[in-house]
């Protein structure tokens, strides 16, 4: 089960790297709606994600509980991403305030 909770871990990792390197090329198309296509983007992949892990879990899941366990990784790779972005912008302004 550890095993199993670790390689969800590094396939919602993988999920946060596969979306932000491909946000420069649909930023430049879609300018007010990049967010929205950056959650879809994951979530769709942590679906993928959960149903090519599906075969090496102990038991044997329905497509919903599936869905539900993509769901979270898409989710979890969001709230990394955002997590990283408040830290950024925290420091540039602790590092502008200080300059000043």
């Amino acid at each position: 089960m550890t095993t199993t909770i670790l390689i969800l871990i590094a396939c919602s990792t993988v999920i946060t790297s596969i979306v932000n390197a491909a946000k420069p090329a649909y930023e430049q198309f879609a300018k007010n709606y990049s967010v929205t296509i950056s959650v879809a983007l994951s979530f769709i992949l942590g679906i993928v994600a959960a149903f090519s892990v599906a075969p090496y879990l102990g038991t044997e899941l329905n497509v919903g509980v599936l869905i539900l366990i993509g769901l979270a990784l898409g989710t979890g790779s969001n709230l990394f991403y955002d997590l990283w972005e408040l830290l950024k912008s925290t420091t540039e302004k602790i590092r502008s305030t200080i300059e000043k």
